[in-house]
């Protein structure tokens, strides 16, 4: 492949070796190599005591990832690790739905948490916890403002109790 010319005018062609001077990028100054698969893009525009504007297929894949595009390449590569979390969503969608599942036979029967595995919404905290009519609430726990050390002013026994004032 010597030259390709684009459908449908004609008007831009690639080729695998610049034809004519300056025969190299007008971006990067690449004028090939045999070992490099770069390809060279013709727009036929031609500038008076310069030649041949060419870009090379590198700096024409930067041009088109500037304005939104990706190359074939990026587009495989990014099609393939779509692929790939899609595969690890659905592994990750089965997990969690066999964690599920073994949890619901697990909680099977017990009074009230059954109930709440199968309903949509969780229950407010007043209406999951029932306290029995015979417990009485938990005294108020104490903070450090509540916790005073006594000294030999205090009225305590003396001996450095802490003692609670709440």
């Amino acid at each position: 492949m010597d030259t390709t010319r684009t459908e449908p005018n004609g008007k831009v062609q690639v080729h695998r070796v610049p034809p004519a001077a300056p025969g190299k990028c007008v971006v990067c100054g690449f004028s090939g190599d045999v070992e490099d698969s770069r390809l060279f893009i013709d727009f036929g525009f031609d500038i008076d005591y310069y030649g041949v504007v060419y870009f090379c297929s590198l700096c024409m894949t930067e041009v088109a990832n500037a304005i939104g595009f990706v190359s074939i390449d990026q587009y495989t590569k990014i099609q393939t690790l779509n692929m790939e979390l899609v595969d690890r969503v659905e592994e990750l969608t089965n997990e969690r739905d066999a964690s599920t599942n073994a949890l619901r036979a697990y909680l099977n029967g017990r009074p009230g948490v059954g109930a709440v595995l199968e309903s949509e919404e969780l229950p407010k905290r007043s209406e999951a916890i029932e306290r029995p009519a015979n417990k009485k609430p938990r005294p108020k726990s104490t903070t450090s403002s509540d916790v005073k050390e006594s000294g030999p002013d205090d009225s305590s026994s003396g001996d450095g109790d802490i003692i609670s004032l709440g």
